[in-house]
């Protein structure tokens, strides 16, 4: 994926929490990750054109093998923010297979890049929450980034 500023970060598994107001066509490649249901690209949406019977969105939580993660929110922090910021989810379910050996986090990352300074700008109470529960669970917080592109993996 790349950002705003030219940084280009490799991943593993990207998901893309993206609130009330999807707004694909903003990022370059995003409708052409998505759509791959083989691609570890994720949103909390199904694609248009899959069938009822895909699961990707599943997927999240239980092809993840280790290496760096990524969970990307949208900037502009809006009222209902917090529903689909389930990164949380996330990092407990990957804690337990990590417990069951199918990943490590000697060898893992897991990054929320926030374009915005804060989570919650409606509520201090949950925004500090939040950052707390990153630091608890030992998930790196990046601020001040915005999604510009997508890049489907490529497999070898």
């Amino acid at each position: 994926m790349t950002l705003r500023n030219g940084r280009i970060i490799k991943y593993e598994n990207l998901v893309i929490a993206a609130g009330q107001k999807q707004n694909a066509q903003s990022i370059k490649g995003f409708d052409e990750a998505w759509a791959d249901v083989d691609n570890p690209f994720y949103t909390n949406q199904d694609h248009s054109s899959w069938k009822a019977s895909t699961a990707k969105g599943y997927r999240v939580h239980y092809n993840f093998n280790g290496g760096p993660a990524f969970f990307y929110i949208p900037p502009g922090n809006f009222y209902g923010e917090l529903e689909n910021y389930n990164f949380l989810i996330s990092k407990a379910m990957w804690d337990q297979q990590a417990n069951a050996g199918k990943l490590s986090w000697e060898t893992s990352s897991f990054t929320v890049i926030n374009p915005n300074k804060t989570f919650c700008s409606h509520f201090k109470k949950v925004d500090d929450y939040l950052k707390n529960a990153c630091y608890e669970n030992n998930i790196n917080i990046e601020t001040d980034l915005t999604l510009v592109e997508v890049r489907k993996v490529l497999y070898e």
